[in-house]
């Protein structure tokens, strides 16, 4: 399986990724990247990974910014330090294609 980690904490980077190989070694480690900006750059001169790891408040902007530039095709796992910004699942909802969201029952 083919992952990056999108993380502008260098620490915490490298602690996820010790923490990824002590669970699998057949996890490939593709890129470690800072920004929103260097991600969008990356996903977008190379194929995509099979996963994820995002977190979600980076130096420049959200991570969720990511997904207005290009079409993430990858499963995303959600990183989030706690800090004092509340993440509302309203804010997310606009970004993520129709098929995710749930069916309203009436």
């Amino acid at each position: 399986m083919n992952t990056i980690i999108i993380e502008d904490e260098l620490f915490a980077a490298r602690r996820l990724e010790n923490m990824i190989q002590e669970i699998d070694t057949n996890i490939t480690i593709l890129a470690k990247i800072p920004s929103v900006k260097e991600s969008v750059a990356w996903l977008k001169s190379n194929p995509h990974p099979d996963l994820i790891f995002l977190d979600i408040q980076l130096d420049d902007d959200l991570s969720f910014a990511i997904f207005d530039q290009v079409e993430v095709k990858s499963n995303i796992i959600l990183l989030r330090h706690l800090t004092n910004m509340p993440l509302k699942p309203s804010n997310l909802k606009h970004r993520l294609p129709a098929e995710t969201h749930k069916q309203r029952r009436s």
